[in-house]
């Protein structure tokens, strides 16, 4: 009877393996070709194009980042579902990834005329030792949220801290737009799977109804909470709590530094973001209109949840170099 027990929980741990494996790989077939097209867009619109084709290459884009946050939303969905979702500590720079985040949207609020801003409080220890991953994808949720239904006005991000103890801190993340507000009495469900606020917002805004609840799960995950207040036709405010330790060493690896950006400007210094992703390797870099590309070695491709994160900073594009006697499958 035992040995039968045992035998199952083998199964079954095989099996959920192999689930992942499969997501991590989806994720990197999906996001990489995705990330391509979406880069040489960019590059496309920075050429003087006639009015016409301008056009078609705005539309192409706006598609395809369309295309990508589903694409983002159901692996995530998927992931959290099959208890695939993982926490992993390490030491970052909270004034970095701000400042990250912050760059990552500044095109897009241009674009709609929004004012952007980004303050992070003298208080808040600027080192500090938690999963950098998921607070920046919980960030890129809610100002992707606050972009997409704010037409004018601003956005701002507020971060401060609160003790919690000694060497731990609550850090509080404040989401505030001028956008269209929630109603009061749609709020109780606005972290709820597959719902938006109103089916007309669905239909005007797109989206899959599943950042809002992405991020609950994310920050449930932290063990922190999250709390909605809204005002229709003034805007919303959402907030963010989560504990993090105050690490003893505060020196930064590259290794450890997960958040840094691959999209870098030349002559600047690209941490990548993982192991896997690698920035201008042996001086083999691709450079077009002063924009560097990413690259992945074919050889750590197993390793695909790492080279996952990419998504969560805006790489033009990431290539794979074979490995000596590793084959392409």
């Amino acid at each position: 009877m035992i040995r039968q027990l045992d035998a199952s929980e083998k199964k079954e741990r095989e099996a959920a393996k192999i689930k992942e494996n499969f997501l991590a790989n989806m994720s990197h077939e999906i996001r990489t070709p995705m990330n391509a097209i979406l880069g040489f867009t960019t590059l496309l619109q920075k050429k003087q194009l006639e009015p016409e084709a301008a056009l078609y290459v705005h539309t192409i884009r706006q598609s395809g980042e369309n295309l990508l946050a589903i694409i983002n939303d159901i692996l995530d969905l998927s992931r959290i579902e099959a208890g695939m979702m993982r926490i992993e500590p390490a030491p970052f720079s909270v004034r970095s990834l701000a400042h990250s985040i912050e760059t990552m949207f500044l095109e897009k609020t241009k674009e709609k005329g929004l004012l952007l801003s980004t303050s992070v409080a003298d208080d808040v220890p600027d080192i500090l030792e938690g999963d950098a991953v998921r607070l920046t994808q919980i960030l890129v949720n809610l100002i992707g949220n606050a972009v997409k239904f704010t037409q004018q006005g601003s956005i701002n991000i507020a971060i401060q801290s609160t003790s919690a103890g000694p060497q731990q801190v609550n850090l509080l993340i404040s989401v505030n737009d001028t956008g269209i507000g929630i109603e009061k009495d749609q709020l109780p469900r606005i972290f709820d799977r597959f719902r938006q606020a109103e089916d007309s917002i669905t239909r005007r805004y797109g989206g899959t109804g599943l950042g809002l609840s992405i991020v609950k799960d994310l920050v449930d995950l932290q063990k922190g909470s999250i709390t909605v207040l809204s005002e229709p036709g003034l805007g919303t405010r959402f907030q963010v709590s989560l504990s993090y330790k105050i690490p003893v060493e505060t020196t930064i690896t590259p290794l450890q530094h997960r958040t840094g950006h691959c999209r870098q400007r030349k002559g600047s210094h690209c941490n990548a973001a993982t192991k896997s992703i690698r920035c201008d390797p042996d001086g083999h870099t691709d450079a077009r209109d002063g924009w560097l590309f990413c690259f992945a070695d074919h050889q750590e491709r197993n390793a695909a949840e790492h080279a996952d994160h990419c998504h969560d900073s805006p790489c033009i594009g990431r290539r794979e170099r074979k490995m000596p006697g590793i084959g392409n499958g």
